[in-house]
């Protein structure tokens, strides 16, 4: 029309000499009208409703007209995944769109996973519309397929050789057990979440073996409700869930050194490990900081796994420990006497030492809220908000609307969806988001609630285990430092 030629004609010299010379065809505009798309230059706005199907297909044809994008199907394969899926035989797929390169069937995929690389086969290729698909011997950069054979793909995935996951992936705060009603379906039950938990990797599954339950980490109430319809639906298994509770992790606020000493009969290893805070999000982190003419370098690669595989428990609730970087700074092995598992012990008992004299500090879970509400409600929400041990920053006016951003406790901000919802009848919204973990509002409270026993956990325990005249015998933490052999 000649509206759009007049606003193309306003961004671009050529074209404004085309509007007033009338020369320009109209494929002419279209080439224009796609080189400013590309550029950035032209920005489209369309209107429609896909509830309706009314402007579906003629957005879908602009964009088809007006996009240009260029794939090499020659290039080493590089294919972004974006879902994990099983038919209903129980063949693993892994949905993924080709960025470059090409796909056939049998043919090799070298890709790297969790750190490992992985070459494997393609058994089959598919190219999905809804439930329906058509099988396929071969796809070339651009397409979007599915593929059997990869067994540790996962979802954010960039396959190729080198490539690792450029997405990041969202973390639960709440976790809830899962009830079933027949026990003996419990391995049922254990199987299908481990197979929902490849193709949502934000799902994470937890067998507590001592207490032979099974725990699911969520992101929110509503997730649980979706799970329970969705377990009875693909695996004709009925399962309900414990009310959620919170998420909490443990650090420290002060540096310390631990010392770890496992020697029973035939075995040797001793453990000196400094323990410094981290910055929040930060995790755990491992450095060295012992000469291997002091400790082999075999050693302390078992050590550096020891620390990092896995997580470890903190001494107030028994809640992953996070947000510090820990250093081995001293050790001694046996010639004739070490082995490897002798390091993982000491490196524990190490650990669990040093966390014995720190400053250990309880972390909860936060939301970063950004919250809309007409100006009337605004000293209700913030009367809330404190109330929650929130914080938040100067409300932000728009017209007859209020706009508040802030941070504020997962704990006491669950069910404040819906007390927005009753407040303003209807009127105000919340966005939520994964806000970090930071100190927790009532320590206290949580720690006597969960009442961890640190004393009787067997898995951790604090306590050097030294040897004379051929008799073993263990030494409490608090007395530990005295005996060990290097100091």
């Amino acid at each position: 029309s000649l509206q759009i030629r007049a606003f193309i004609a306003e961004r671009d010299e050529e074209a404004f000499e085309w509007y007033f010379s009338g020369e320009a065809q109209n494929h002419h505009w279209q080439h224009k009208m796609r080189q400013l798309v590309n550029e950035r230059r032209l920005f489209a706005c369309m209107a429609g409703t896909a509830l309706h199907n009314q402007g579906v297909q003629e957005f879908w044809n602009f964009v088809r007209s007006m996009l240009t994008v260029y794939y090499d199907n020659d290039g080493a394969l590089r294919a972004q995944v974006y879902k994990i899926s099983h038919d209903p035989s129980g063949l693993r797929f892994t949905h993924f769109k080709i960025l470059r390169g090409s796909v056939a069937l049998r043919t090799p995929i070298s890709y790297q996973s969790n750190g490992d690389m992985y070459d494997q086969k393609i058994g089959a290729i598919r190219s999905y519309n809804g439930l329906k698909y058509n099988d396929l011997t071969e796809a070339g950069a651009g397409s979007i397929v599915a593929v059997s054979g990869l067994s540790a793909t996962y979802a954010g995935q960039l396959i190729g050789k080198g490539e690792e996951s450029s997405i990041a992936q969202m973390k639960p705060t709440l976790q809830s057990r899962v009830i079933c009603a027949n026990s003996d379906k419990i391995s049922d039950v254990l199987a299908a979440f481990r197979l929902l938990e490849e193709e949502e990797p934000s799902l994470g599954v937890v067998w507590q073996t001592a207490l032979q339950q099974l725990a699911i980490k969520v992101m929110g109430p509503i997730q649980l409700e979706i799970l329970k319809r969705l377990v009875f639906e693909r695996f004709a298994l009925e399962v309900d869930f414990a009310p959620p509770e919170i998420l909490y992790s443990e650090t420290v606020a002060s540096t310390v050194l631990g010392y770890g000493h496992f020697e029973p009969l035939r075995h040797y290893a001793e453990v000196h490990l400094q323990i410094r805070p981290a910055a929040r999000g930060s995790g755990v982190r491992f450095v060295s900081e012992c000469h291997v003419d002091t400790l082999p370098l075999r050693y302390q690669h078992i050590i550096e796994q020891t620390i990092l595989q896995s997580p470890h428990r903190g001494i107030l609730t028994g809640s992953p420990l996070n947000d510090v970087e820990i250093a081995l700074v001293n050790g001694r092995a046996h010639i004739k006497h070490t082995s490897g598992g002798d390091f993982q012990k000491a490196t524990i008992i190490a650990l669990r030492q040093g966390l014995e004299q720190a400053d250990n500090v309880l972390l909860e879970p936060y939301y970063a809220f950004v919250i809309s509400v007409e100006v009337d409600h605004l000293g209700k929400v913030i009367h809330v908000i404190q109330k929650a041990s929130g914080q938040f920053g100067p409300p932000q006016h728009q017209q007859n609307r209020v706009m508040i951003r802030g941070r504020v406790p997962v704990a006491t901000f669950l069910d404040f969806p819906l007390e927005l919802t009753v407040m303003t009848s209807g009127r105000g919204m919340v966005q939520l988001q994964h806000g970090g973990y930071d100190l927790c509002h009532n320590r206290d409270e949580v720690v006597a609630k969960m009442d961890y026993q640190k004393d009787q956990d067997r898995e951790y325990s604090s306590a050097s285990v030294f040897c004379a005249k051929g008799v073993s015998f263990t030494v409490p933490w608090h007395t530990a430092k005295e005996n060990m052999h290097c100091l």
